[in-house]
């Protein structure tokens, strides 16, 4: 079976190493991330949920893809960026030329190996990640099947939560960004309020001076979209 698991979830600490930096900023350039960043270092982020379409991959390239995703870290340290990570969402992605969507699930850094959901473009998928001192747990739902899965480990805090497509690996290696269609990310709530209201930073994946994801800017507060622009 195929595995995929959320780049980002390994090497996105450099991009926040400073959070407060980013604050300013209108739209912060990352190399492997598309979307919004909540940051509360003062507080705590107990659940995160976010509803994405999923969209279809063109395999230009035999390796690689993109990660609709919601993550939460925890114990993320200011200074060097190392953080722990759980969270989940979609992997949409090729190998061998073939194109593949399948749920991916880290719960407290481990990418959970059973219990996965398989997806079609299109579908309707709720992705819930809740994490408190008694537990963490990553839901997600596919509403158009109604098959939903859900897994849980030891409890953390929280303080940042990325929403929005990251850069994935495929039985741990990270190809190409192949071509995607728009990701459509709607009803983003950060415990029980809209995105907008969390005073979220917006992330484009940029490389070499080249955009490769655009992000929309929020509409009603709590929807945005990612726009494939090019493969880097």
């Amino acid at each position: 079976m195929k595995r995929s698991a959320f780049a980002v979830a390994a090497t996105a600490a450099a991009l926040l190493a400073s959070p407060s930096a980013a604050v300013a900023a209108p739209a912060t350039h990352s190399s492997i991330f598309a979307g919004y960043v909540v940051s509360k270092p003062s507080a705590h982020i107990k659940n995160v949920t976010a509803t994405f379409e999923v969209p279809s991959i063109t395999c230009e390239h035999e390796l690689g893809g993109v990660g609709p995703s919601v993550l939460l870290y925890s114990k993320v340290n200011p200074r060097t960026g190392s953080h722990r990570t759980s969270g989940g969402g979609i992997g949409v992605a090729c190998q061998n030329g073939a194109a593949f969507y399948q749920s991916v699930f880290i719960v407290n850094d481990k990418t959970v190996e059973g219990g996965l959901v398989t997806f079609t473009p299109g579908d309707v998928v709720v992705v819930s990640v809740r994490v408190t001192r008694a537990a963490s747990t990553v839901t997600i739902d596919d509403t158009t099947t109604g098959v939903s899965r859900s897994h849980t480990g030891h409890g953390k805090v929280a303080s940042q939560s990325f929403i929005g497509d990251n850069a994935v690996n495929v039985d741990g290696v990270r190809g190409e960004l192949n071509p995607f269609t728009k990701t459509r990310v709607t009803r983003v709530r950060i415990d029980g309020t809209p995105l907008g209201e969390n005073h979220p930073d917006r992330f484009v994946w940029v490389r070499g001076g080249s955009t490769l994801v655009a992000t929309s800017r929020l509409t009603a507060g709590e929807n945005f979209t990612l726009t494939f622009r090019n493969g880097g």
